[in-house]
């Protein structure tokens, strides 16, 4: 498999046997992470990456893409990506979710080429500075122009930048609200759309219309577009869990919590589950240790098999420790204890 990095300043890159590494940061970061590949041990070489990325605490990792070819694993976090190409020329991008604290996929035996990339913009390059005007020969000065060849009427006015579209959007910069364009003499209004006469007229007003009904994000409407071209909300989650560091994850699907969680056969049957890594220096906690995910209006939670159980506390009753592999529902308020070590609190979706 061929795996290659495009990065740029302010993040740093490393490759090591089998290991490559895009992380925002800088040398100190680097410096840190190839002391912790050197002495990682019988350790899989991805855990140890993200033990020294979240030595500081999950909130404050940096985002960062890594491709582990040996144990065929694609781990990414926040707005850096993967993109994959398999034999047959097909691609599927790696992303972190917009929730969980990053995502821990296997990488297909077919994969034939892995990008890493910063998933940040690019740069925009500065305009030169207008020259510094020089003086002009008295012989080269251009001829007086007497009023009868002057050019009549206002300048023409410059040619707009090229518009940009995205999902059928026109993208520009950030508009005032319906409440800010005044009245039809408003200086916003273009200056010739009273003045204008047949199709130029009508479509001086359809701007103006356009313009006052648009929306304060930064998206203008096409004009002509309907309603019925939005996009459908999406559907809302059954809850909420809040991890030990506070973060959040919305029960929009299955959620795997463990040490080094994976979707497998058998785990995360309600599609592509967002994963959760808890740091357990003893290995206490299993590695795909609990699945909690949404069925119907309920909350389900299943015990992976872990070697040191799981616990449920309901908010209003005693705790009481989980049979492997059997589902049980839970109800806002209820903690999930990890191997007795790490606390999950599902939270109500309000």
């Amino acid at each position: 498999m061929e795996t290659r990095t495009e990065g740029r300043d302010g993040w740093v890159e490393i490759t090591r046997e089998g290991v490559h590494v895009l992380a925002k940061g800088d040398d100190t970061l680097r410096e840190r992470l190839t002391s912790a590949l050197a002495a990682d041990g019988d350790d899989p070489r991805a855990d140890v990456l993200t033990d020294e990325l979240t030595s500081g605490g999950v909130r404050r990792a940096p985002d960062f893409a890594i491709v582990d070819e040996s144990d065929h694993r694609v781990l990414v976090r926040g707005a850096a990506r993967v993109l994959l190409t398999a034999d047959d020329g097909t691609t599927r991008e790696v992303v972190a979710p917009a929730r969980a604290p990053w995502i821990d996929e296997d990488l297909d035996e077919h994969t034939a080429t892995a990008v890493l990339s910063t998933g940040e913009p690019e740069p925009v390059a500065a305009e030169p500075a207008p020259a510094e005007p020089t003086s002009t020969p008295e012989s080269m000065a251009p001829a007086a122009v007497s009023p009868e060849m002057a050019p009549q009427g206002p300048p023409a006015a410059q040619a707009p930048s090229r518009p940009q579209f995205v999902e059928g959007h026109l993208v520009g910069a950030r508009v005032a609200g319906t409440g800010d364009f005044g009245d039809a003499d408003d200086a916003s209004s273009p200056p010739d759309a009273d003045d204008a006469s047949g199709d130029d007229a009508a479509h001086a007003r359809d701007d103006v219309a356009a313009r006052r009904s648009g929306p304060s994000t930064g998206v203008l409407p096409v004009v002509g577009e309907t309603a019925d071209e939005e996009e459908p909300e999406p559907p809302r989650s059954s809850g909420r869990l809040v991890l030990p560091t506070g973060e959040v994850v919305e029960l929009d699907r299955g959620v795997l919590i463990g040490r080094a969680p994976r979707a497998s056969a058998g785990i995360g049957a309600t599609g592509q589950p967002h994963l959760v890594r808890v740091a357990s220096p003893d290995n206490e906690i299993s590695r795909s240790h609990v699945e909690v995910y949404p069925e119907g209006s309920q909350v389900m939670v299943r015990d992976l098999g872990s070697t040191n159980g799981t616990t449920l506390s309901a908010p209003h009753g005693p705790s009481r420790r989980m049979s492997p592999g059997e589902p049980q529902q839970i109800e806002p308020g209820t903690t999930i204890r990890l191997a007795g070590q790490v606390a999950v609190v599902l939270g109500d979706e309000d």
